[in-house]
């Protein structure tokens, strides 16, 4: 069992770590170049990239990272008995709270209501998006790092 968690513990913090990073870089760099643009073509530009976002490698890397994350919570609480047990389950548990469920919760939303849009209405749906999606972002990116964080100190523990 322990070998099953040292392996899922190592994917979970490889693919929460390209999540996360894409989550931050996100908020960070993409819808801040696009904020440059005219609403029109920022929102073409944002469409396509939630496109690009929502295809098979992203969507496997996210479900994958989210089963991995939620095996060591569960495995950590049935089979260790000492701190780190805290460690990581607090990681899969604020994991599972900010990259993911801010996710489904607000961004995704967000990025459907973009897509469903009209183009004439973008000087009023392009900065509505563009705050709440650049807030969404920070916060599961903030959150995604603390639960890395937490998953890193159980695996040093561990």
């Amino acid at each position: 069992m322990i070998a099953v968690l040292s392996f899922l513990l190592a994917l979970s913090l490889l693919g929460g770590g390209l999540v996360v990073g894409a989550q931050l870089f996100l908020a960070g760099a993409v819808i801040q170049a696009l904020h440059r643009h005219e609403p029109e073509q920022a929102m073409f530009l944002m469409r396509q990239i939630n496109d690009r976002l929502a295809g098979p490698q992203s969507v496997a890397l996210f479900i994958g990272t989210l089963l991995a994350v939620s095996a060591v919570g569960v495995i950590a609480f049935l089979a260790l008995e000492s701190v780190e047990r805290w460690w990581l389950m607090a990681g899969a548990v604020v994991y599972l709270i900010g990259p993911v469920g801010v996710t489904m919760t607000h961004q995704a939303p967000l990025n459907a209501g973009l897509k469903a849009a009209d183009w004439s209405n973008a000087e009023r749906v392009w900065p509505a998006y563009r705050r709440r999606a650049q807030f969404w972002s920070v916060i599961r990116a903030a959150l995604g790092i603390a639960a890395l964080g937490a998953l890193a100190i159980g695996a040093v523990e561990f």
